[in-house]
């Protein structure tokens, strides 16, 4: 083989290496893509968990203190830490916590492109055991667990973005 076919064969080696890299990179783009950005959108909802934490501590703390007979919502003010010092989060729209202690977030869509204003809704339930909400009735009792993410209560949010420690 004299010097120029042994420089072709080189040339169509390297293109050829460079073609197989560029179609796996097309491959792993493709694939990879929407679970990254799934995974992008998880975290930034995540990013609301300190003031549902804060929101929690208080919920947890009114039901075990109160001397009413019966939870109302009027016991559950929470601007979600604020007030404390928490990072309000720019996709968190709003918390609102039931008579029960429910507590749910609104994210803001527009903040928040991958949700909608039919798909931005979190909740938190209360649970007195392993299968129980708190009730009403259930003063001075202690929470147990919170159940995260579940439509049964409310939630509407895609549960590929709820946040890790969610265990719907």
């Amino acid at each position: 083989m004299n010097s120029s076919q042994k420089n072709m064969s080189l040339t169509r080696k390297l293109l050829l290496s460079v073609a197989a890299v560029g179609l796996v990179a097309g491959v792993g783009y493709r694939f990879l893509l929407p679970h990254f950005q799934d995974s992008q959108v998880s975290a930034q909802v995540s990013e609301i968990l300190p003031a549902v934490e804060s929101c929690k501590k208080l919920i947890a703390n009114a039901v075990q203190t109160t001397t009413a007979p019966a939870l109302s919502q009027s016991m559950f003010i929470c601007d979600g830490g604020a007030s404390a010092g928490v990072s309000i989060p720019k996709f968190l729209k709003s918390i609102a916590i039931s008579a029960v202690g429910t507590i749910t977030v609104t994210l803001d869509y527009r903040a928040l492109p991958a949700v909608t204003p039919i798909s931005n809704v979190l909740t938190f339930s209360p649970m007195v055991n392993q299968s129980d909400l708190l009730g009403a009735a259930d003063v001075r009792k202690t929470i147990v667990s919170w159940r995260c993410g579940s439509p049964r209560d409310g939630t509407t949010i895609d549960q590929k973005y709820l946040p890790k420690s969610c265990n719907a």
